[in-house]
């Protein structure tokens, strides 16, 4: 069971940074596109 959980944890983490990896560029993308300079803040 432990196996199993440190599992679950890790792919957890993954999943929770690849979106955040995923809205970080999604957010840069649309303001580059924008011409809007609020993301460097």
């Amino acid at each position: 069971m432990a196996t199993i959980d440190n599992l679950l944890l890790v792919f957890t983490t993954l999943i929770a940074g690849i979106l955040n990896i995923i809205c970080f560029l999604l957010s840069f993308l649309y303001a580059k596109k924008r011409n809007n300079r609020l993301v460097y803040l």
